[in-house]
């Protein structure tokens, strides 16, 4: 079977790598994924398109395509489906937790945890932003009971939870931006009836220029 003429071959471009003397990964395959993944790391939670990480590399659509859909297969990268956006995938913020295991996040903040959940009494939760969701670092509960859906490790969309506000409000995300975040939000079979009308651009964007002058956001049994 012949090859198409928009697929390279990497054994191919090793060969002509090895000849001009130039520097080479010893898998080319390999290697273009890992450009496309620092891509995604620098284009941060907006993401980047198709043709726009096509162009960056010099790699052609369809070569660029296939190796963003082996990264999101393994959740490396995300695909944001209502903007056709590709960002860092939830397993690559983990493996970059485990290189810094000795002083990652959950270590560090800890103590800070546990002090606010005995002062508040409240649970208290440490995530990140990973594309359009919010993943859950680690959670400190409260001494009383409490009945909460969190799990450490999981996503939940950012227009949705209060630490997923609480982070769009500290990085400034507004305007026509705050749209994917929302239909990232309405995509999930899990909605609660209530959440529904909240989850307009206008009412996020009102719940976040809140949190920014308060210094604190909420969502009310919209999980």
């Amino acid at each position: 079977m012949s090859r198409g003429s928009d697929e390279e071959d990497p054994m191919a471009e090793d060969e002509k790598a090895h000849e001009s003397g130039s520097p080479v990964s010893p898998v080319a395959s390999v290697d273009k994924a890992l450009v496309l993944l620092d891509l995604l790391a620098d284009a941060g939670p907006d993401g980047a398109t198709l043709v726009e990480l096509s162009q960056a590399t010099g790699f052609s659509k369809p070569s660029a395509h296939r190796l963003l859909g082996a990264l999101v297969f393994r959740g490396y990268a995300a695909r944001y489906v209502t903007e056709k956006r590709y960002g860092l995938g939830p397993n690559a913020i983990k493996l970059g937790m485990q290189f810094h295991r000795d002083e990652n996040l959950p270590v560090l903040l800890r103590p800070v945890l546990d002090f606010l959940s005995r002062s508040t009494s409240e649970l208290v939760h440490l995530g990140m932003l990973s594309g359009t969701q919010v993943l859950y670092l680690d959670k400190v509960d409260p001494d009383r009971a409490i009945r909460v859906w969190s799990r450490v490790g999981n996503l939940a969309p950012c227009a949705r939870t209060g630490l997923g506000r609480a982070l769009l409000a500290a990085e400034g995300v507004q305007g026509a931006d705050l749209e994917t975040y929302v239909e990232a939000a309405r995509a999930q079979t899990d909605l609660p009836s209530n959440a529904a009308s909240e989850l307009r651009i206008e009412r996020l964007a009102e719940a976040l220029e809140d949190a920014r002058a308060r210094g604190w956001a909420e969502e009310v049994e919209e999980n």
